[in-house]
């Protein structure tokens, strides 16, 4: 709707000027004819006038704006406002939305205004507009499409019990935030409202997109200094088993020489207390020239809230250490998790933030039946928290911010804790830019800063990396002592994602290695 421009144009604040030079002049004439005194009373004369001359013009600027001064309602809705604010579009707008909040927020979806008449009486603004607020719109069915090997039954589950409840804005995007987690379905667009006879009653519709049955996660990466000269991780997905959301995968990994780690894990979706997950992972880390672990771990996450997430897991480890400095132990421990996010795209954000905590107690017991647990200790109570906040925040145009903190930490009686039990820091995922798992420490903070240029499939990126390690080490007296230094890395990369493939590669160095001696991380990512 365009304002009415009309305007009275009864601006004469210039002519008015214009006259008051004029009579200081022809006095000055008469009374001073001596030209320097008469330029002196001049100037005099207008920097005392200047600031009357100026509010004058100010109020004859201020009295063109058109202010809404009367809102006559009819229809649905009788009553006479005052809104007293500038007359223009989006002003009009937004006094018509405060006005049909409260309606629409109560089940009458179609609320609508419309304009009958504007009038203009000396740049102040009469409306009348007719409210017509509909009928009290309820949903009835959720109906799902795209689903070929998905159970429906199942996917409803995920939903709360919406049928006969209000439909509102605010419900229709709490639906599709619910859509949007289900991990082996895609939505593909903003739900749909299909309203039925009598405009009493709709339905609503939801179109989605399987994930693959089969999913690959590939990465890799080149070491210097190694016989075989790659490190690797490889993963592999079977994604919504029976077509009831099960999934089980297999991992294996090469972080470093001699460090190898395999896994296998099973997850299926539960409702005891709404949507959320059980599963249970097997794993073994095989550093050759360490320990070799054994361990067991299950686990519980409820997604019962909008942004939020909590899990709680149980586990157990078996270690048996390389050498004659430390007997096997065994590991039994509980571990409290919480994640909350506000991200607006999980791959590829431009603002939000995501947050996420855990404290896990333990107890670990050293073997009695090894000659090496003699005179020691036979059992440890430890703690470890880890906290990591990452932001998201639009700078200049397709620029992205994106800063991060980590924090992990180690809380142990044990003067020297064995190296299984230590936080490795380095490589992909901590400290870019140096080598895998390159420090074992106590505790450690790691900031990161990441500039992003975000397009439609992905981002280039540069990043620098921080970290501050904190461990514990002998002198040559056999004295223990804490050690803390601190290290940093930088590099480039590009990251592409596709509907159902992406790529991740990057470029990072420190300050101890050349230019040519960049470490290169590769991931794809592939559904089939």
């Amino acid at each position: 709707m365009e304002p009415n421009r009309d305007y009275d144009s009864t601006c004469q604040s210039p002519a008015d000027m214009q006259t008051q030079e004029r009579l200081v002049l022809l006095v000055m004439e008469k009374w001073w004819p001596d030209s320097d005194m008469k330029q002196a009373v001049f100037v005099i004369i207008l920097l005392v006038s200047l600031p009357f001359m100026l509010q004058a013009s100010g109020n004859d600027v201020k009295s063109q704006v058109q202010i809404i001064d009367t809102l006559i309602l009819t229809g649905d809705v009788n009553d006479t406002l005052a809104p007293e604010v500038p007359f223009s579009e989006s002003e009009l707008n937004l006094l018509f939305d405060s006005l049909l909040a409260p309606w629409q927020a109560n089940g009458y979806y179609y609320a609508s205004c419309k304009l009958d008449r504007i009038t203009n009486n000396d740049n102040k603004i009469s409306i009348i507009a007719k409210i017509i607020t509909g009928p009290r719109v309820r949903i009835g069915r959720l109906l799902f499409h795209g689903l070929n090997r998905s159970d429906p039954a199942t996917v409803s589950r995920y939903f709360p019990q919406v049928r006969s409840s209000l439909l509102t804005e605010e419900r229709l995007d709490f639906l599709a935030e619910v859509a949007s987690r289900i991990d082996y379905l895609y939505l593909k667009a903003p739900l749909q409202v299909n309203m039925q006879e009598g405009y009493t009653v709709a339905d609503i519709e939801c179109y989605f997109t399987e994930a693959g049955p089969f999913a690959v996660t590939a990465g890799g990466g080149y070491v210097p200094d190694d016989p075989i000269g790659l490190v690797w991780h490889l993963n592999l997905e079977l994604n919504n088993l029976f077509g009831q959301g099960r999934k089980a995968s297999l991992l294996s990994q090469r972080r470093d020489r001699g460090h190898n780690e395999l896994s296998i894990d099973y997850s299926q979706p539960v409702f005891w207390f709404g949507p959320g997950k059980v599963g249970i992972t097997v794993a073994t880390r095989d550093y050759r020239n360490s320990f070799y672990e054994f361990s067991v771990n299950s686990s519980y996450r409820l997604n019962r809230w909008r942004r939020m997430s909590t899990a709680l897991s149980l586990a157990y480890r078996s270690v048996e250490p390389v050498g004659m400095q430390y007997p096997s132990f065994s590991v039994y421990s509980v571990e409290h998790e919480i994640q909350w996010q506000t991200v607006d795209n999980t791959f590829n954000p431009s603002c939000g933030v995501e947050l996420s905590w855990s404290l896990l107690y333990s107890c670990r017991k050293y073997n009695s039946d090894s000659v090496l647990s003699e005179g020691i200790h036979k059992s440890f109570n430890e703690a470890r928290i880890s906290v990591q906040v990452e932001g998201y925040q639009r700078l200049i145009g397709s620029l992205i911010g994106h800063l991060a903190i980590y924090y992990a930490g180690l809380e142990t009686d044990e003067t020297l804790p064995p190296i299984s039990e230590l936080i490795l820091v380095g490589g992909p995922g901590t400290l870019r830019g140096c080598r895998n798992e390159q420090y074992a420490v106590v505790r450690t903070a790691i900031f990161t800063f990441e500039p992003r240029l975000r397009f439609d499939k992905g981002y280039l990126f540069c990043f620098a990396d921080g970290a501050y390690l904190n461990n514990r080490v002998t002198n040559e007296n056999g004295n223990v002592l804490n050690d803390e230094f601190f290290r940093w890395g930088y590099g480039v990369g590009l990251a592409i994602q596709g509907s159902t493939r992406g790529v991740k590669l990057s470029l990072g160095w420190n300050p101890d290695i050349s230019v040519d001696q960049a470490r290169l991380s590769i991931v794809l990512s592939s559904e089939i």
